[in-house]
């Protein structure tokens, strides 16, 4: 696969992953955030909210019978602590946020070629640090 048709795979899984949500009644407040003059690199692919609970979604799409693991080993621990970094220099620039429950969710895409759609997970509170 092409390094294109990579990035056209992952911001069409981040459409459906920001639908899904949508359809679930969350509102989708940020979409590939990236943190500007703080020091860090890297993004958010999705941030959500629903009342008082704030979620930050890492957003993975595998294709059917592509390489070995799943969408939730393939957020790591290195992943994991660079999300939360990056959550919280979110809630730093962004001080409306502050005082919400932040949890970390993962949207697995996986892309079948038999089907005319992907298939959708969510896993909510997918870790914890």
């Amino acid at each position: 696969m092409s390094e294109s048709d990579a990035k056209r795979m992952g911001r069409r899984a981040e459409e459906l992953a920001a639908a899904e949500y949508q359809r679930r009644g969350w509102s989708v407040l940020l979409r590939n955030w990236r943190p500007r003059g703080l020091g860090l690199r890297g993004e958010l692919d999705l941030v959500v909210r629903r009342d008082e609970l704030l979620a930050v979604v890492e957003v993975k799409a595998r294709r059917r019978g592509g390489p070995a693991g799943g969408a939730r080993e393939a957020v790591d621990i290195r992943k994991r602590r660079r999300l939360a970094r990056l959550a919280d220099a979110l809630l730093v620039s962004r001080p409306d946020l502050r005082g919400l429950y932040v949890r970390f969710d993962v949207a697995a895409i996986t892309w079948e070629p038999e089907l005319d759609r992907p298939s959708l997970e969510l896993i909510e509170d997918a870790f914890r640090l």
